[in-house]
């Protein structure tokens, strides 16, 4: 492919990363192997980020959300998958393309905060593997790339961490993270759990006013979970 990329993020910023697979048009996918033995996938067609395979919001509890989906129905979804349904969660709950444009999208919003969370991550074993083949992707993920929308490279690349700027970062970081959560530089292991979990419960989408809160809530729920897994990873 002509890239020649780092074998640990260590000695580059995912921001980097994914900046020379987007100018290289690049299919395939992008794993970080984390020292503590967690793996996180980004799954990209011609360079741009389609899906995630990470922790963050779930597709189907962001579906659940919507107005027009209930839990009922995303129910009856899962248990057919459970069956044996081959069919995409998305493609299982949708009825019209009315609903199908709107699981699309939900989709793209998932892709782009389970990316944010991914940006906070500093030590981890870098592997891209050019191209989807179903040897190294799974089928329902290989249809889900296929179909997903892309992200700009305004929404995956503007403003994120690079390596030139790395050093201030990294000396800055942690105390970045913990000033999200409302603590100091002296915070215990236990007070920065205790500060987390009450501003999940704060900040929860299910607790929003409007679709416009709702939003709001769960793109500072994703900041604070990137935040916390920085302090305990």
């Amino acid at each position: 492919m002509g890239m020649l990329l780092p074998g640990d993020l260590a000695q580059s910023t995912l921001g980097d990363v994914l900046g020379h697979l987007s100018r290289a048009s690049a299919t395939g996918v992008l794993s970080l192997m984390r020292p503590n033995g967690s793996e996180h996938q980004v799954f990209l067609r011609a360079g741009s980020p389609r899906a995630v395979l990470s922790d963050g919001p779930r597709i189907g509890d962001f579906l659940a959300r919507e107005v027009w989906l209930s839990e009922e129905r995303l129910d009856r979804a899962i248990e057919k998958q459970r069956a044996g349904d081959a069919r995409l969660l998305g493609e299982l709950v949708c009825d019209t393309v009315e609903e199908y444009a709107r699981v699309r999208e939900g989709v793209r919003q998932q892709t782009r905060l389970r990316l944010e969370q991914l940006y906070t991550v500093t030590q981890a074993r870098i592997v891209f593997r050019s191209a989807l083949f179903d040897d190294v992707v799974d089928r329902i993920w290989l249809r889900a790339v296929s179909t997903a929308s892309a992200l700009s490279p305004s929404e995956f690349l503007e403003g994120r961490p690079r390596a030139r700027a790395r050093v201030p970062e990294a000396r800055d970081e942690r105390h970045a993270a913990l000033r999200l959560l409302g603590l100091d530089g002296e915070a215990s292991a236990e007070r920065i759990r205790s500060a987390f979990k009450r501003l999940v419960l704060e900040m929860h989408p299910d607790r929003a006013a409007c679709e416009a809160d709702r939003l709001e809530r769960t793109a500072r729920l994703a900041k604070l979970t990137a935040a916390y897994q920085r302090l305990t990873s």
